[in-house]
């Protein structure tokens, strides 16, 4: 389960950026917002109509609004100059994570358990791929989701996306 996700990593390239930049490059970001006080939330590497877009989710304890945004922004963006990683030109869009979340990590999980949440798998388990239910537990390196009366225990590293769902 990685947060900087390209529609998929099997991918060797894409848009011409090595798979070992992109590693690379979510690894200085993740540490360039920690430095800042936020976290990494998401990365996201995708095709644009005029060319690829870099969007980022990015998460602080107090919140994430507008001028944490444009702060994220101009710090990342510095970094881009930097070293560009391969991205001749792109745009870069940072934002919140908003109410229905993505969950990435670990940590994100054990914070929102209680929480109703829609969990994809890379492959099957108990023949299937989808669970949509109330985020139990995390049991080491799974977590566990009630789906109406069944729970399931899905490892982490089988995720392929998850998030928080809101009913309103």
């Amino acid at each position: 389960m990685g947060s900087l996700t390209e529609s998929g990593p099997l991918a060797r390239f894409f848009f011409g950026v090595v798979l070992a930049d992109i590693a690379r490059l979510q690894a200085m970001m993740a540490e360039q917002l920690a430095a800042l006080g936020y976290e990494l939330v998401e990365c996201r590497l995708q095709s644009g109509q005029q060319g690829p877009v870099l969007s980022v989710l990015g998460d602080h304890p107090e919140g994430f609004g507008l001028k944490d945004c444009e702060t994220v922004s101009r710090h990342l963006s510095a970094l881009l100059d930097e070293d560009d990683f391969g991205l001749d030109k792109y745009r870069l869009e940072v934002s919140s994570p908003g109410i229905e979340r993505p969950l990435t990590k670990k940590a994100h999980f054990e914070r929102f358990c209680g929480e109703t949440v829609k969990v994809q798998t890379q492959q099957p388990i108990d023949g299937r791929k989808n669970y949509r239910g109330e985020l139990i537990r995390v049991d080491g390196d799974a977590v566990v989701v009630l789906v109406d009366t069944q729970e399931y225990l899905i490892p982490l590293a089988e995720i392929h996306r998850a998030r928080i769902v809101k009913e309103f």
